[in-house]
């Protein structure tokens, strides 16, 4: 039995999540542990799903480390640009989703 789609978004999300903790150690760990979680999830019939929650996972982590930074007094070269990574993959990852759910949101007659 095929895990649900909410059970793949969240292992996706949380693969996201684990690949910007992963990265800490270097890029390579942070890009193995993303790349290994979506050929996990991703053998799945629609790997968009997990591909959305990745991407969803990454960017929100990312804007909340980059935020709790610039709350404690850190600074960035460049904010902008590392600013735009989050918003990009959390965006991408919620219009990816979006793509999938709302084709499959009909109207229920009465």
């Amino acid at each position: 039995m095929a895990p649900n789609r909410s059970v793949l978004w969240l292992g996706g999300a949380a693969a996201g999540c684990l690949a910007i903790l992963g990265s800490t150690f270097g890029l390579v760990p942070g890009l193995a542990i993303a790349i290994g979680s979506l050929l996990l999830l991703g053998h799945e019939r629609d790997a968009r799903v997990p591909l959305s929650g990745l991407l969803t996972g990454f960017g929100a982590l990312w804007l909340l480390l980059l935020a709790r930074e610039s709350a404690e007094g850190g600074t960035l070269d460049d904010p902008e640009f590392w600013t735009a990574v989050g918003v990009v993959a959390l965006l991408a990852g919620l219009g990816l989703l979006g793509a999938i759910v709302l084709p499959e949101l009909k109207p229920t007659r009465r």
